[in-house]
């Protein structure tokens, strides 16, 4: 349902959605892969902008997760780097048993990794400059890095159950062993334990699915909560477990696990606990509202989610994943689906008029889970 209310915004800056979507309407040829800007004028779709087009059967805009940078770069997990503003690639990562990895962004600069070669590059945006740091420091620790930057610590996959800690120096030791996260048949995952830093000698990790404990840099371990996740995960016997594992901070600095698990009505549903580590408590973590910026926020139920933009409700979707979202002032973009398992169109929401606009996707031109990049104005 589309809520009536009247917004008093005043005035409206014209914003552009950047998309990614795949072409293989050329059965001739490998498929391509389009970045489109669309162009929005008080909530109308104006224009449409072909920024660039990547030939070659490797997805790289939308494989993983892209992003919008400084209002003018598209910088890909490749470590691609589109100027929005020449229509050119300024940088391309490697592909194939080259590929690259970026690392981070740092004011004027891009940070890349090379796995098969181990080596570090950079990317300046200022003067174009590219680069081999002969001396990568912290870019060289594989995994989280510490809150002094002088050390990280990483999980190795599912089925090992080791954590690891890494040193400037190149040198690493394994912490422990015996730490896993228990997933279901239906996941793709091969992620390790999710970790967090709780000071510079203390991670908090997990023993099991629900069983939250303490790793010290010395490798003992302290047992914190566990959690009865028997209410949550309401799988057959066949499929129970995990989708995926993480542990965060939210702005307030709460510390929030969050598991995924087949809910009642047989999907998977995120489920969060508040971790409370002095008095080693946990708590449900349950907002009725979840911020998603800018104001908007979500409220899912078993059957579907509620969108909201300050606080009236704009909309409904039966099928959705808030790490797709992006919103700017006044707008909010996302993927819809019609069935659980495909993205078949990009839905925007705009305060300028209240309105939704649909931009649907239909083979041989489509889209996958990652193809709203980001917002400009």
């Amino acid at each position: 349902m589309i809520s009536s209310c009247e917004y008093s915004d005043d005035d409206f800056q014209r914003f552009s959605l950047i998309v990614a979507n795949v072409d293989d309407s050329n059965s001739d040829q490998d498929r391509k892969q389009d970045l489109i800007k669309y162009d929005f004028k008080n909530g109308e779709l104006v224009s449409t902008e072909t920024i660039i087009t990547n030939p070659g059967g490797q997805l790289r805009f939308n494989c993983e997760e892209s992003r919008v940078y400084r209002n003018r770069y598209v910088i890909t997990d490749f470590g691609d780097i589109v100027d929005i503003t020449t229509h050119q690639f300024i940088h391309r990562g490697g592909s194939g048993t080259e590929y690259t990895r970026l690392l981070d962004v740092e004011g004027d600069y891009v940070y890349i990794h090379q796995p098969q070669t181990d080596a570090y590059y950079f990317f300046n945006l200022a003067n174009l400059e590219y680069g081999v740091m002969e001396d990568p420091g912290k870019w060289s620790l594989s995994g989280l890095l510490s809150p002094d930057e002088s050390m990280s610590v990483s999980s190795s996959y599912w089925n090992e159950g080791q954590i690891w800690l890494h040193h400037l120096n190149g040198e690493k030791e394994l912490l422990g062993e015996g730490f896993y996260v228990e997933y279901s048949p239906l996941s793709s995952s091969l992620a390790g334990v999710p970790l967090l830093w709780l000071d510079n000698e203390r991670i908090l990790t997990q023993k099991a699915n629900g069983v939250i404990i303490i790793v010290t840099l010395d490798g003992s371990v302290e047992p914190m909560v566990s959690i009865d996740l028997s209410d949550f995960d309401s799988a057959p016997s066949g499929s129970k477990g995990a989708l995926r594992a993480s542990l965060y901070r939210k702005p307030n600095a709460d510390i929030i696990y969050e598991i995924s698990l087949i809910g009642p009505k047989g999907k998977f549903s995120e489920n969060r606990f508040v971790i409370d580590v002095e008095n080693k408590s946990y708590s449900v973590y349950d907002p009725e509202w979840i911020a998603l910026g800018y104001e908007f926020d979500y409220s899912t139920s078993e059957d579907h989610t509620v969108l909201r933009y300050k606080s009236n409700e704009i909309g409904q979707e039966q099928y959705f994943i808030a790490r797709h979202v992006r919103t700017t002032e006044g707008h909010l973009a996302t993927i819809s689906r019609e069935t659980p398992e495909y993205p078949t169109s990009i839905k925007i929401w705009s305060s300028a008029n209240g309105k939704w606009t649909n931009m649907d996707f239909e083979f041989p031109i489509w889209i996958t889970y990652s193809a709203v990049i980001g917002w400009i104005e």
